[in-house]
């Protein structure tokens, strides 16, 4: 609990930093590594609060929400390929592998929706149904 809110802090001071430069190249070293890093914590199961301030950091990173929403399926989806073709270092049982699959596709499928605005369109007209 102590070691998330930790994260969760240090996450949110350096998306202050990130937020507050008016400009970064794509090339400098700090936007790269501060990348890199929510990348892989996107991809791990942590709580709530360092998800929230991980998807901050990178939507910050990111000059539009096109690319940072393509950004964030294309990990989901690297990240599936990958535990997928080396189930056995990942999954104890086939069970635990087929439902770890379903809830990413979820995930994929959710951010897509919200990438082409399907969510908004859907809440508005009182159609949308609930994914998570």
């Amino acid at each position: 609990m102590l070691l998330s809110r930790l994260l969760a802090s240090s996450l949110e001071v350096l998306d202050g930093s990130f937020l507050a430069l008016t400009y970064i190249d794509d090339k400098d070293p700090a936007k790269r590594t501060a990348m890199n890093i929510a990348t892989q914590l996107l991809t791990l199961p942590t709580p709530n609060n360092v998800q929230l301030h991980t998807k901050s950091l990178l939507a910050s990173l990111y000059t539009n929400k096109a690319a940072y929403h393509a950004h964030k399926v294309n990990i989901i989806i690297h990240v599936l390929l990958v535990r997928s073709t080396s189930r056995d270092k990942h999954f104890h049982s086939p069970l635990m592998f087929i439902l770890k699959l379903y809830y990413s596709l979820l995930i994929v499928k959710k951010n897509t929706r919200v990438l082409f605005g399907l969510e908004n369109n859907e809440i508005a007209q009182g159609t949308g149904t609930s994914t998570l």
